[in-house]
């Protein structure tokens, strides 16, 4: 499948989006949104902690970071994250592919492959983690004033010449992930698949292969040694599991609604198909359609059939708050977050910010104040998002306490790599916050960490 560069603009035009995509670290990552959804998040780390177990890996430790981007593509980079866009979930035709895809990157992290980017990336979180590989790609490619520009907050995009490992690596990567679909009785056939798909695009232009097949090479070799594996394999023929094929559906389902033309949605789940998966992208599509009533209707008839699942009623919630029915978009939340309680904490974290996002929307002192408690104790999971913190910003403002208000300003335009206003904004906070409080020393932090970033330029 060449790569193909898909306006992205017109994907914004739900409130789910706008919630699930927030910017990296830098204005150049506006093409290369991550998602904060906690749908996407649930079942992505559920298709990776089998494999991250076998691995002697804690799944807790490592984050599946999915990226909004067209291209087929996927890489670890240094630091306790693995990167996948949205181009591969959606290109994957089985659950098969995508867990054979993530068993070779934990092979290439517990191998140390990424160490050359390790220390660099220490402490550093997802957002600048991506902002900084891309930026050190440019330079590497050849584009040293795009690099720099990228690294503080300008546009560039190459991945391919700093991502790119060597035959030798890829040999070892392959290996592990047999290893690892092996001792979690899995069917290596998935990871043959994709790698025909992969040995495919060799034969195209460079410019034209997607990034996975010029960042991951000699694929005809590789798809030789993995066919060999396949033939012999105890459980070549088993089918994945069914709880995790479900969910790889349901979530390829609400990427193709929210992020593909309504034509591409009626083509891969026409009427006529009522699974759920179907069902559920077509309700996301009446909603992009504007046709709320019907999205709503379609979508409370999934409900009705698994009353207990907690992101169909968030889906909703997303629903109502983007037509302003912001009290039914506040009692989904609500009841989504009654059934949470065994969702990983980033994801219960997520949903939270989505409840106080449906509280600020009632504009009321009551509701602002419970929002600001909501987002509080969040931060450890969910202050890798921007919008966080644009949330944060509300509610305190409303509340009258500034410093409060323009620390969390600061704290968002930190992340969108916007030094010097957040370096202007923390200053701004010192001033106005207590001395020696933790708020007060987190502002002094912002405004000395971008200083020295500005004078390095």
């Amino acid at each position: 499948m060449p790569s193909s560069k898909r306006f992205l603009g017109k994907l914004c035009v739900a409130a789910w989006l706008a919630a699930l995509c927030a910017l990296g670290a830098s204005e150049a990552m506006a093409a290369r949104r991550v998602i904060y959804d906690a749908e996407t998040h649930t079942i992505i780390h559920a298709l990776a902690a089998p494999l991250l177990k076998a691995a002697d890996l804690d799944p807790a430790g490592v984050d599946i970071v999915v990226i909004v981007d067209p291209d087929i593509n996927a890489f670890v980079a240094g630091g306790p994250y693995i990167f996948i866009n949205t181009g591969l979930i959606l290109a994957a035709k089985n659950v098969g592919q995508v867990m054979g895809v993530l068993a070779h990157e934990i092979g290439h992290l517990r191998s140390g492959d990424v160490l050359r980017t390790r220390a660099a990336a220490a402490g550093a979180s997802k957002a600048a983690v991506l902002s900084m590989i891309l930026g050190a790609a440019a330079i590497a490619a050849g584009q040293g004033e795009a690099g720099a520009a990228l690294l503080h907050g300008g546009r560039a995009s190459a991945t391919g010449a700093f991502l790119a490992f060597s035959r030798g690596q890829e040999a070892a990567a392959d290996q592990a992930a047999l290893d690892l679909l092996a001792k979690t009785g899995q069917s290596p056939r998935g990871l043959y698949d994709f790698m025909a798909l992969l040995a495919g695009q060799e034969a195209l232009l460079d410019t034209d292969r997607d990034t996975y097949a010029r960042t991951h090479p000699h694929s005809r070799d590789r798809l030789a040694t993995i066919e060999r594996a396949l033939a012999t394999a105890p459980a070549r023929d088993a089918p994945p599991p069914p709880h995790l094929a479900a969910g790889f559906a349901r979530l390829r389902a609400k990427l193709t609604a929210y992020l593909q033309s309504s034509t591409t949605v009626r083509r891969r789940y026409p009427a006529s198909n009522q699974s759920f998966a179907a069902r559920y992208a077509r309700a996301i599509a009446a909603h992009r359609a504007h046709q709320t009533a019907d999205a709503v209707a379609a979508l409370d008839g999934l409900i009705a059939g698994t009353p207990k699942d907690p992101f169909l009623l968030a889906t909703r919630g997303a629903f109502q708050l983007d037509s302003g029915d912001a009290a039914g978009a506040e009692a989904s939340y609500r009841a989504a977050m009654r059934l949470a309680a065994a969702l990983p904490e980033t994801a219960r974290a997520i949903l939270t910010r989505d409840l106080a996002a449906a509280l600020l929307a009632g504009n009321s002192a009551i509701k602002d104040r419970e929002a600001r408690d909501l987002l509080r104790p969040i931060a450890p999971w969910a202050s890798d998002s921007p919008g966080y913190w644009r949330q944060r910003a509300i509610a305190h403002g409303r509340l009258g306490e500034v410093g409060a208000a323009t620390l969390a300003h600061g704290e968002a335009a930190l992340r969108r790599g916007r030094l010097k206003e957040a370096h202007d904004l923390a200053a701004r906070a010192r001033r106005q916050l207590t001395v020696g409080t933790p708020e007060h020393l987190r502002a002094l932090d912002i405004e000395n960490a971008a200083r020295n970033q500005l004078e390095t330029r």
